[in-house]
């Protein structure tokens, strides 16, 4: 056993590294995206807002996943297998989306393509 303290100051060990940066620069992006969703949602409206909201999403996906999932550190087919999905999500969720507004709007009184 040796004589001298393993552990830095308040018990840490001398590799350890505070991400406490990292989390607060994180929480003030995330925060700061929540806040301009809820600033969209007053002033735009239709198919432009969904587009921004699911942008500001993919945009909080890909800050959580990486700093607190740790995701930027891994190997890039780890990373490929986890934005893949997304990919192919977001990818169907704009394919589909005039298919559900035309469906929405035809269920619509007093629209054109309305039919009673």
């Amino acid at each position: 056993m040796s004589t001298h303290d393993a552990h830095g100051p308040a018990g840490q060990s001398p590799a350890h590294v505070s991400h406490r940066a990292e989390y607060i620069r994180t929480f003030v992006a995330l925060t700061v995206i929540t806040v301009v969703e809820v600033a969209l949602s007053f002033v735009m409206v239709g198919t432009p807002l969904i587009v921004m909201l699911v942008a500001a999403a993919l945009a909080k996906v890909v800050l959580v996943g990486g700093v607190f999932m740790h995701l930027k550190f891994e190997v890039k087919s780890l990373v490929l297998i986890c934005v893949s999905p997304i990919l192919f999500a977001a990818i169907l969720i704009f394919g589909l989306m005039p298919d559900a507004t035309r469906m929405f709007l035809d269920r619509m009184p007093g629209t054109v393509a309305f039919h009673r």
